[in-house]
């Protein structure tokens, strides 16, 4: 499928453990060029996996549904919550894998080192 879409370069985080929230922020269909529209109503996924080997973590669904953000997201950010359960420590590496559908289009991003803070 054609790529459809890019992630801001400030994305994806998990912002701490006190909050445990992965987000993905100004996703943008860029194929007209820069900076590109920003998708709104786009279905994204996320999987965390550990960095080595990439297995799930325990205690975080695979994948975390993200949602977006309320009042119609103009500003294209969409959130998930890794539960409280979750086996994640501060200074843990770890992959993300996101995926965003978005009128039948396909973007899959990975991020490999996230930290959690």
């Amino acid at each position: 499928m054609p790529e459809a879409a890019a992630l801001a370069p400030n994305c994806p985080t998990i912002l701490n453990l006190s909050t445990d929230v992965i987000e993905v922020l100004d996703l943008r269909d860029k194929l007209l060029g820069e900076p590109g529209t920003i998708i709104s109503d786009a279905t994204v996924t996320a999987r965390v996996l550990d960095f080595e080997p990439m297995d799930p973590i325990a205690g975080i669904p695979d994948p975390i549904t993200l949602s977006a953000d309320g009042g119609g997201n103009p500003n294209g950010d969409y959130r998930g919550t890794i539960p409280a359960t979750a086996t994640l420590t501060v200074g843990q590496r770890f992959r993300a894998i996101f995926t965003a559908l978005d009128s039948g289009n396909t973007l899959t991003i990975t991020t490999d080192g996230v930290v959690v803070e």
